[in-house]
Order: structure tokens, then C-alpha cells, then sequence
């Protein structure tokens, strides 16, 4: 009952491998974090959490390529009446390789601003959230922009004090503390 593995298959397992390594890296690189005061939340739970996240996910797609659940063929779309507008618009749309370079360059360059120190994590996260909701909003229309800005700012905000309140993380909070404002 050898049967030769598909291009798919080898591809399943080759990235539930990559994920698994992943996993398995972020996990051991959380255990070098030191315990925090309240051992079971702080700075390494939510590495770890997302380790077993990632290697739970590579052993699902380890078992879904083992069940062959991926070479079932796909059954064709049922053709409704009349085209909707959704599918005339995609297919219309098109691609736009600015907004894939944008989803890999903006989370970049949210992660050295905060590690080298051109932001603390409240306003770099609250830009990087604008950024990002302004760069794939459909069509940027001001009153969106608008909503944009409150929104944004709540995420860094909010994100830090939970981060910081709830979970006793550390974050960098240089620009916070110059401007007067503690936590």
C-alpha cells in the first residue's frame, strides 16, 4: 500500500515542518525568559501560547495530509443567474503588488521602530495600525480616515495597558513617560 506522495502532499509536509521548527523554536526561546512575579501569566506566556498554537497547527496539517483530506477534487461553483457585484469586482480588481510589498515592509519596519527606539510600543503600534487599515482600505474616503485615527489610537493604547496592566509585560515606553504619562 505504498503510494507515491503528490506535490501536494510533499508541500503540506514541508511547511507543517517550517511551522513546527518555528513553534518549537519560539517555545524554547520563551523558556530563556525569566519567570515573571505571577508565574503562570507574563512576558513568556503568550510566546509559549502561541508556540503550542503553531505546533498544534503544523501536527493538524501533518494528520489532514496523512487522511489525504487535500486531494479530494474540488467540486466546481454552482453558476447562479446572473453575476453578482462581488464577482464582477474581483474580477475586475485585479492584483496590486504595492499592497504586498506593503503587507511585508509595514510590519518590518513596525518591529525595528520599536526595537531600535524611534517609537515606544503604544505610538508604534497606533501608527502601524493606521498604516495598515489606510493601505488596504478599499478606497480611502476621508470619513473612514476619520474613524481611522480614533480606532488606531485605542489599539495602541488599549494593547499597551493590557499588555502592561493585566499581563505585567514589559514594553518599551520611552515616549509615554517623556510626555508626563505613567502606567
Amino acid at each position: 500500500m505504498h503510494k507515491a506522495m503528490t506535490a501536494t502532499v510533499k508541500r503540506d509536509l514541508s511547511l507543517s515542518a517550517l511551522v513546527f521548527l518555528i513553534g518549537a523554536g519560539l517555545y524554547l526561546g520563551a523558556l530563556k525568559i525569566p519567570p515573571p512575579m505571577f508565574d503562570p501569566l507574563g512576558s513568556a506566556a503568550v510566546p509559549k501560547a502561541i508556540a503550542i498554537g503553531l505546533i498544534v497547527l503544523a501536527g493538524l496539517l501533518v494528520v489532514q495530509s496523512a487522511l489525504g483530506a487535500r486531494r479530494r477534487p474540488v467540486a466546481p461553483p454552482i453558476q447562479a443567474e446572473a453575476p453578482d457585484e462581488v464577482s464582477q469586482n474581483v474580477d475586475t480588481a485585479g492584483s496590486d503588488p504595492w499592497a504586498a510589498v506593503a503587507a511585508v515592509l509595514v510590519p518590518v519596519v513596525y518591529i525595528l521602530s520599536i526595537q531600535y527606539g524611534l517609537f515606544d510600543f503604544a505610538i508604534g503600534s497606533s501608527l502601524f495600525v493606521f498604516v495598515y487599515g489606510f493601505v488596504f482600505m478599499p478606497v480611502p474616503r476621508r470619513s473612514l480616515v476619520l474613524w481611522l485615527i480614533p480606532v488606531s489610537l485605542l489599539f495602541g493604547v488599549g494593547l499597551t495597558l493590557i499588555y502592561t496592566q493585566l499581563f505585567t509585560i514589559d514594553l518599551p515606553l520611552d515616549a509615554l513617560i517623556s510626555l508626563g504619562l505613567s502606567l
